[in-house]
């Protein structure tokens, strides 16, 4: 991609402003998903820009690349599909917008790829998502810091469990341990990295918050997401500077340090160990159900009427079941979730998805860049 085509400019102006300002609106709102929430709308409004501005740059290039990982996340589509054909799927409705979103981040895959990034603007790419970690960061900082009872966010003081703009905290957790991820993969993937000044210390301060954080928020998804995250590429940036593990590895301590000395507890060990405990009645309860409609599943958009019903049926009361959560629209579990409401046919879509990434993992030179990119 020419670093002076006008569709090149468009595109990093529209990036930049996403994740400068964009990612980042706040509106009050009655909580909700998908476009309930007003800085998904932000968000996919600059996502439409994206996709137009690289669907604009094929037709001034007149030639379109492919691969053969898109062609595996094509055919993964199309297999998610086929339940849709079910005869017994009566919700497939609410599930149209989950497929809607699939399918667009397809077509921004896709246009990203038409792009054709060179070495150094992937890792701008990459700089510019750090950039968007570290206000959301100083967003959770402050909520966790400075603010008070009353505040004109609705911020809950007495919990403090800071979430940033994302209004679910395990959401804001796992975006901070990307953040963690794609600081260490820059550290060791970035050959200018300690020319740069600006982008050295913008590594270590998302280093630094995220891991405080972390501890704060509590999540298990994010801590779990940072651990593995650190694990593999950590000793990737042993091997290759040592200085620079050094400094992340500080960094990284020093947050966790800092974060368990100021940590709220907001939530007991009990209330872990009751949340394991349901997620494990959903899991078991969704195997059982398995039997029922193993191929297409009871439908898509059906999960949350279908379990309840099954769950509260007459030939499974008995005195002493335990009651489960009301508004359940997920088992916590993404695999049983496609299991349950798209049968082996959706989970073979899936398989699909997966195999297409590890095959191009092989593509690169190199276990040290396969392992970063995994």
């Amino acid at each position: 991609m020419s670093a002076n085509s006008l569709t090149s400019r468009l595109f990093w102006l529209f990036l930049t402003i996403y994740v400068a300002l964009g990612m980042h609106f706040f509106m009050h709102n009655q909580g909700g998903a998908g476009l309930y929430l007003p800085f998904n709308m932000i968000g996919w409004v600059f996502i439409s820009l994206l996709i137009g501005v690289g669907l604009w740059h094929l037709t001034s290039v007149r030639e379109v690349a492919l691969t053969r990982s898109m062609l595996w996340y094509a055919v993964g589509f199309f297999v998610l599909l086929i339940p849709f054909f079910n005869p017994d799927g009566e919700w497939n409705s609410l599930a149209q917008p989950r497929f809607f979103g699939i399918a667009a981040g397809l077509l921004l895959f896709f246009v990203l790829w038409q792009l054709r990034f060179s070495q150094k603007q992937r890792h701008q790419v990459l700089y510019l998502l750090l950039c968007a970690v570290a206000i959301e960061a100083l967003l959770g900082l402050v909520q966790f810091l400075f603010l008070k009872e009353g505040n004109w966010l609705g911020y809950n003081v007495n919990v403090n469990r800071p979430y940033g703009i994302f209004q679910k905290d395990n959401v804001f957790a796992s975006f901070m341990a990307v953040g963690i991820a794609i600081s260490i993969y820059l550290l060791r993937w970035d050959e200018f990295i300690t020319r740069n000044r600006w982008q050295f210390w913008l590594i270590s301060f998302v280093l630094l918050s995220s891991s405080f954080l972390l501890v704060q928020v509590q999540s298990r998804a994010g801590t779990y997401g940072a651990i593995l995250a650190t694990i593999c590429l950590l000793p990737l940036l042993l091997r290759h500077d040592r200085r620079l593990f050094m400094w992340a590895s500080l960094i990284l301590i020093t947050g966790v340090l800092a974060g368990s000395y100021f940590y709220h507890p907001a939530r007991s060990a009990e209330s872990y160990l009751l949340t394991t405990g349901y997620r494990q009645l959903y899991w078991q309860h969704v195997l059982s159900m398995f039997s029922q409609a193993p191929w297409l599943g009871h439908g898509y958009g059906s999960f949350e009427y279908t379990f309840l019903h099954d769950y509260y049926a007459q030939e499974h009361i008995t005195p002493s079941m335990q009651l489960m959560e009301e508004n359940l629209d997920h088992p916590h579990n993404e695999v049983l979730f496609w299991l349950h409401e798209g049968g082996i046919v959706a989970v073979i879509g899936l398989m699909i998805f997966a195999t297409g990434y590890i095959r191009s993992l092989f593509k690169c030179t190199g276990w040290a860049k396969r392992i970063s990119l995994l």
